[in-house]
């Protein structure tokens, strides 16, 4: 199974969203930051 960059940013967004994983995305950068403390609350 292969997925793209895109499809990536989409799933974190939704539990970034969902609040089942704690940080942000950066787009342009095509990076996902997570927090130090307790990222997957």
């Amino acid at each position: 199974m292969v997925i793209d960059v895109d499809e990536v940013e989409s799933i974190m967004a939704i539990l970034i969203y969902k609040s089942l994983v704690r940080g942000y995305s950066a787009h342009k950068s095509k990076v996902v930051v997570l927090s130090k403390q307790d990222p997957f609350s």
